[in-house]
């Protein structure tokens, strides 16, 4: 049976994709129609996760979290901070890391409280729609793990706190990834974010990883830098490592940028019957790399897009579709 022409895209909110979600670049079918154009086209579009250093350190960092925390109580535990700026594709490396997390983890079940229940196997917990509250933050991940407590608006964030705390080490739930974690506000002036952060992460037997950009200076972790201050906030930057990524746009950096494009292109390449040597054009590059401004994520979307456009009609890729490309998405 072939597959629906418009599937539903898969999201990494739903713990039901997390199976056909890629964990590696995947390899073209050996009945892949190379001169469909809408067939290459989709290819194209869907090649990732493309392998970069990003997604091993983070990967990396991970474990060593899990492992340090594992021996932590409390106050003790530290907190992973992944920031940086739009467009670097934070998302899809922290995604590819932590499904790769999931899948070693998900083989070490948790042992049930009596030996004929049947236990819900969840170690990873993957949040992006916490909205800017803390009420609305648990009660997302909450909802991920399908915890059986009735969310109403009426439910508190304690209520929930508590249910959590003695659900997840059921669960097995290890790891909890808050995405677009700079979107949280503080309530006023107030310290209540931070105040209810650090009870959560001290609460809840699990390692934290927050994603997003500018979150040393967000309301997640800012502090006010007053001499003698002693806040939540203050607690927890003591405990946060931080991952930064950052564009590759020095010249010394270029080579690096020219590895991940590589590694693209490699994959693009594998689709035969196309000319795709404007790829490897050394004045190609250097527009790529101009106009992305070394930012991954966007050097990527350019690639698909230029590419893609090409084949759409029919045409060889060249860097004039490129500047179209460019062109279109420009402030």
């Amino acid at each position: 049976m072939n597959a629906p022409l418009f599937a539903r895209p898969l999201s990494v909110q739903e713990p039901e994709d997390w199976p056909f979600l890629p964990r590696r670049c995947p390899t073209l079918p050996s009945a892949f129609d190379h001169h469909d154009r809408d067939t290459v086209c989709a290819w194209i579009n869907q090649l990732k996760p493309i392998e970069t250093s990003d997604i091993k350190t983070i990967e990396d960092s991970m474990w060593h979290q899990l492992k340090r925390n594992g021996h932590q109580y409390q106050g003790g535990r530290q907190i992973l901070a992944v920031d940086g700026e739009a467009a670097l594709g934070k998302t899809e490396a922290v995604t590819t890391a932590l499904l790769r997390v999931h899948d070693v983890l998900i083989q070490d079940a948790p042992i049930p409280a009596l030996p004929e229940a049947q236990v819900r196997h969840c170690p990873v917990v993957y949040i992006a729609d916490q909205g800017a509250s803390f009420p609305r933050l648990v009660k997302a991940i909450a909802r991920f793990v399908q915890s059986a407590l009735p969310l109403k608006s009426s439910t508190s964030a304690d209520e929930v706190l508590e249910h959590l705390a003695r659900l997840l080490p059921n669960l097995g739930t290890k790891l909890i990834v808050i995405d677009d974690a700079h979107m949280l506000r503080r309530i006023g002036a107030g310290r209540d974010l931070t105040d209810n952060l650090k009870r959560a992460v001290d609460r809840l037997p699990v390692s934290f990883v927050f994603v997003g950009a500018g979150l040393q200076k967000s309301a997640l972790f800012k502090t006010s830098g007053e001499p003698g201050e002693y806040s939540a906030a203050t607690q927890l930057a003591r405990r946060i490592k931080n991952i930064q990524l950052t564009p590759l746009t020095t010249e010394k950096q270029q080579p690096a940028w020219n590895n991940r494009v590589n590694n693209l292109v490699t994959e693009i390449e594998k689709v035969p019957s196309w000319d795709w040597s404007v790829l490897r054009d050394h004045t190609f590059r250097q527009n790529l790399f101009t106009i992305s401004k070394g930012s991954t994520g966007l050097t990527f979307y350019l690639v698909k897009e230029t590419m893609t456009t090409a084949i759409s009609k029919g045409e060889t890729p060249t860097a004039d579709h490129l500047l179209a490309v460019a062109r279109g998405i420009a402030p």
